[in-house]
């Protein structure tokens, strides 16, 4: 009795301490983080709050942070290192002798000026905004990882709530003045639901997220006070709010993450709720599936017909050799084998391309980013960025493995096994939205991105430092039992 209480007071500690930072970053990312660029007026309140995130979360909570997973941390850290490196200033016999680098030296002997000593990075500006934009999501990462699994589950759901209000807003967007108040950034595609982010396709990969973070939602509900009927009926309308939304958003690449999104969602969703449940819930949610189904094609349906699908109007309509994106692939190649293996340096990216930029692709508008982030990464970060990302992969492999074929299926993991395939198929879908697009370069989907990663992560058995026999509510009525 005496331990149990012991352990329920700490339980409560730890979220005065760890509880409170984690959802405010949280909240402030999705209001301040919703566009990529360097130079949008929210990254002068974004940035100064990120560093002192991350200076407070390595202080107090980093080392429980690698006490929960010591690879996670390793991995993070290797990713912070890489990325200083890049503003490292080099002698110039270093420097200059790096692949790509000679149209540099030229002008400098152009201009009869002495070598300098430069970083790695041929645009050093590019790669001091690189490693200022990893503060929030590690900060976010130390924070998530000492926290305890209803928490991390509680994020989840804050970040179900602050995406469907992005989904009104983007609906508002579209029913009001293409200059309306309610597009917050000067940049950003006008007349789409863009809701609180610059990119539209930005806003199709979160409300792609949204499906499987219902699954998981209406799969942990408490049902001790008769509300999963009511939780059930909410969720489907919320479904249902979403996918006419990511058509009218007009991304084509949130369309294909839209599909995969609701698909993927049935694997999160644990039919087990149905058989606890009472005999109307248990009905409703036998045939809730079936009728989301249903509904999310009559309504996508409707929204085309109305012309309204802008979506799968692009889509319909693409033609690839008229897409610049398309056409600067051969070129983004080439640049990436003459910078092999060290990179052109993180952040380079708009200044180098416009180097080797053809007459053919010269127009009004201009890339500034590859459009495929993974190409990019190749591109900017040379062999160890694609060693880290091998890395990576390996840990999701690893992970997705352990929710497939799951060693334990007792009552006390069943939240945190539902938690964590709602998170791996975030990460699928940030994955898959990175090769037409760059999702996690946004603040707001990079912290959404860490926090699934350390979900993920709790259920290795070594990735957790407290006894297994110490357990954690979820918020939803069953255990999580740090494994």
């Amino acid at each position: 009795m005496l331990r149990t209480k012991a352990v329920r007071l700490n339980d409560r500690s730890n979220m005065n301490e760890v509880g409170w930072p984690l959802p405010v970053a949280i909240v402030v990312a999705m209001l301040f983080g919703g566009a990529s660029r360097a130079d949008v007026l929210p990254l002068l309140f974004l940035r100064p709050l990120a560093a002192l995130l991350f200076v407070y979360a390595i202080f107090f909570h980093g080392r429980a942070a690698f006490q929960r997973s010591p690879m996670l941390m390793v991995f993070a850290f290797c990713t912070l290192a890489l990325v200083a490196l890049h503003v490292v200033p080099l002698p110039p016999g270093v420097w200059s002798g790096l692949p790509g680098r000679q149209i540099a030296v030229d002008v400098y002997r152009v201009a009869g000026l002495p070598l300098p000593w430069l970083p790695l990075s041929m645009s050093p500006a590019g790669a001091w905004n690189a490693l200022f934009s990893l503060f929030l999501p590690l900060g976010v990462l130390v924070l998530a990882l000492a926290a305890t699994g209803g928490e991390q589950v509680r994020a989840m759901r804050l970040f179900l709530i602050l995406g469907l209000i992005s989904g009104f807003i983007g609906l508002l967007q579209i029913l009001g003045s293409q200059q309306g108040a309610l597009y917050f950034y000067d940049i950003t595609n006008r007349g789409s639901a863009v809701g609180l982010f610059a990119n539209r396709n930005h806003q199709a990969v979160l409300l792609a997220s949204l499906f499987p973070l219902l699954a998981m939602h209406v799969s942990l509900i408490d049902n001790s006070q008769g509300r999963l009927q009511l939780h059930w009926i909410v969720s489907i309308a919320a479904a249902a709010f979403i996918a006419p939304l990511i058509l009218v958003t007009g991304s084509r690449n949130g369309l294909l993450l839209g599909v995969a999104g609701l698909v993927l969602a049935f694997w999160v969703f644990d039919r087990k709720v149905s058989r606890s449940a009472p005999k109307e819930s248990a009905r409703l949610a036998r045939y809730a599936p079936w009728a989301v189904i249903g509904g999310l094609l009559l309504l996508s349906l409707t929204t085309v017909l109305l012309s309204r699908g802008q979506a799968f109007q692009r889509l319909v309509n693409l033609d690839a050799s008229q897409d610049l994106r398309f056409k600067a692939l051969p070129t983004i190649w080439e640049i990436t084998r003459d910078v092999f293996p060290w990179g052109s340096g993180f952040g380079s990216f708009d200044d180098v391309f416009r180097i080797y930029e053809p007459t053919a692709l010269l127009s009004p508008n201009y890339l500034n980013r590859a459009h495929n982030d993974w190409l990019e990464l190749a591109m900017t970060g040379g062999l160890p960025t694609l060693l880290l990302a091998l890395w990576g992969g390996v840990m999701f492999l690893l992970a997705l493995r352990r929710l497939i074929r799951p060693r334990n299926r007792g009552r006390g993991e069943r939240s945190a096994l539902i938690a964590a395939r709602c998170a791996a198929v975030i990460l699928l879908l940030l994955a898959m939205g990175s090769v037409a697009e760059y999702p996690a370069r946004t603040p707001s989907l990079a912290v959404l991105g860490v926090l699934c990663a350390t979900v993920l992560a709790r259920i290795f058995k070594g990735s957790v430092g407290a006894p297994p026999s110490r357990q954690t509510h979820a918020g939803s009525g069953e255990p999580i039992s740090e494994i």
